[in-house]
């Protein structure tokens, strides 16, 4: 049984917010989502780096087609912390999330900067509303199987007006050498994350799909300072 779930829906955010800056209430967001703010392991900083490069994926499709992208909607963004970023970058930007209490606590606090969260799972996204660029960070390692992940993919597209924009895909390629790491980096990394798997994708996966839906793909390098994960990841665009 996949545990992951359970995981999530015990997460929740608690932030003074009125007395918070927005860097350090992204900060606390992105730990509530589950990411490692301890110990230097993000900074903010790091996290600015990787929508730097969403930023030149952006804008090297608008320079392709001469369009403006102006909306950007996350499938599964947990408390919604890099719509922070993407309003920043000065994108209206929503998102959804199978976490009620992730998508409740974002809701609290996004609310005040114009943005409100959807609570659903990633195959019941609605596609009717049309965003410009369909965003995923990290979500796809937690998917049961490609099957799922095939069809979240045909829903995203749908939902997109320009393009896709997957990041920290777990590269098959390296699956061996990220459990060879975690093992090393944690003596009782089995017992303590059974029933708790990541989904590997090999590129292949994500290029059969751009070709049968006529798309333009692009693979890159994670290169994130201090993270970990960077050897075992990549981020993959795809472009109407």
């Amino acid at each position: 049984m996949n545990k992951w779930k359970n995981i999530w829906d015990k997460k929740t955010i608690e932030c003074p917010i009125a007395e918070t800056d927005e860097k350090q209430l992204f900060l606390k967001m992105k730990e509530a989502n589950g990411f490692d703010i301890v110990d230097g392991a993000f900074t903010y900083e790091a996290f600015l780096k990787q929508f730097e490069e969403l930023q030149y994926e952006i804008n090297y499709y608008q320079q392709k087609t001469k369009g403006k992208v102006s909306t950007l909607y996350e499938v599964g963004c947990g408390n919604g912390a890099n719509l922070l970023l993407t309003r920043k970058m000065g994108y209206k930007s929503s998102g959804l999330d199978y976490s009620k209490s992730l998508v409740d606590g974002g809701n609290k606090i996004l609310g005040k900067y114009g943005i409100e969260l959807d609570h659903g799972n990633a195959d019941e996204l609605d596609e009717d509303t049309k965003y410009d660029v369909l965003l995923s960070n990290g979500v796809f390692a937690y998917f049961k199987d490609l099957e799922y992940a095939e069809k979240v993919l045909e829903k995203m597209l749908k939902k997109a007006n320009c393009m896709l924009a997957l990041i920290d895909i777990h590269d098959k390629d390296k699956e061996d050498c990220y459990y060879e790491y975690r093992r090393k980096l944690i003596p009782n990394f089995d017992e303590l994350y059974k029933d708790l798997p990541k989904l590997f994708y090999p590129k292949a996966f994500f290029e059969d799909f751009a070709r049968k839906n006529t798309l333009e793909i692009k693979f890159v390098k994670t290169e994130i300072k201090e993270y970990w994960n960077n050897e075992f990841i990549y981020s993959c665009y795809m472009f109407k």
